[in-house]
């Protein structure tokens, strides 16, 4: 959904993936109206799903922005076997957490991000990406592009930076990417949705990263 981001989705793809080699099966249970997910899942080969399992032999990944007391009370009457994703701590509610922030190594990238290796700091910046995951509900692209802009007016950025600007999915702030690169004082390019690969392209042409989300 709008809040429940586009990384949030393909973390759990990530984890169906890891259960499809080991003969396990999954099925995906999303809001009915957002297509861009669904076409995502169904395209990696997954059924979606009206209501959750309650079949002998089920379980379920819960992969939220937030955990309320009421839905692990429901979910544990719908079946004992669940597990949550989670981002704090508060929130381990279920048999299994999974909690990503507690190591980076517990993060359920894509496969192409994992074996990534470490990347050198380079000493001159010449190239910024600025992606905020897939959905960014608040617009945090517009601000960032804002508190930018303004450092290179006050002569605090050099005017030769390079911007790519990578927006998501289900990005709804599009009319504000609209004329970017012609009102900015620096060289933007505004891209997106990208695929995995093509976004890994992009974290190699830049030199920093401004950038949040799940993939």
């Amino acid at each position: 959904g709008r809040e429940q981001g586009w990384g949030h989705l393909r973390e759990c793809l990530a984890v169906a993936r890891i259960f499809q080699r080991e003969g396990i099966g999954s099925r995906f249970f999303i809001p009915a109206n957002n297509e861009p997910a669904r076409t995502v899942i169904e395209k990696e080969g997954y059924t979606i799903v009206n209501a959750l399992p309650a079949s002998e032999g089920s379980a379920v990944v819960s992969n939220l922005v937030t955990v309320s007391p009421d839905y692990s009370k429901r979910l544990r009457q719908l079946t004992p076997r669940w597990a949550v994703i989670t981002e704090h701590e508060d929130e381990e509610m279920a048999p299994v957490n999974f909690n990503v922030c507690r190591e980076p190594r517990y993060m359920p990238l894509h496969s192409i991000f994992q074996k990534e290796p470490a990347r050198e700091t380079r000493p001159k910046i010449e190239r910024v990406l600025v992606c905020m995951g897939g959905t960014d509900p608040k617009n945090a692209t517009g601000f960032a592009m804002e508190m930018f802009r303004q450092c290179i007016e006050w002569g605090w950025l050099p005017r030769d930076l390079h911007f790519d600007v990578i927006a998501g999915p289900l990005f709804e702030y599009r009319s504000f990417l609209t004329g970017l690169p012609d009102r900015f004082p620096g060289h933007v390019q505004v891209r997106g949705p990208l695929s995995p690969e093509a976004l890994l392209a992009a974290v190699h042409e830049a030199d920093v990263a401004v950038t949040t989300g799940g993939d």
